[in-house]
C-alpha cells in the first residue's frame, strides 16, 4: 500500500494559523492518505488523522485534489 500526504491550506481556526506561523509554511494541518494507486482529482480517499477539535483519531474520506 502506498502512502501520500494531504496538506491543507485555508484560513481555518486560530490553531491552524498558529501552526502555519510556527512552521513558516502556507499549510496548516496534514493527513496521511492510504491508497493502492496514485490519487487523482475527485477521488474519495481514506485519510486517518488526529484532531483535538474532532475528538481524537479518525478516518475520513476526502476528495482528491492536485498531486505533485
Amino acid at each position: 500500500m502506498g502512502h501520500s500526504v494531504a496538506f491543507h491550506r485555508g484560513n481555518g481556526a486560530v490553531a491552524d494559523r498558529i501552526l502555519r506561523w510556527a512552521t513558516r509554511s502556507p499549510f496548516g494541518p496534514c493527513a496521511m492518505i492510504l491508497t493502492d494507486r496514485t490519487p487523482r482529482r475527485g477521488d474519495m480517499l481514506p485519510c486517518p488523522s488526529a484532531s483535538g477539535r474532532a475528538g481524537g483519531v479518525r478516518v475520513e474520506d476526502i476528495a482528491g485534489a492536485e498531486s505533485t
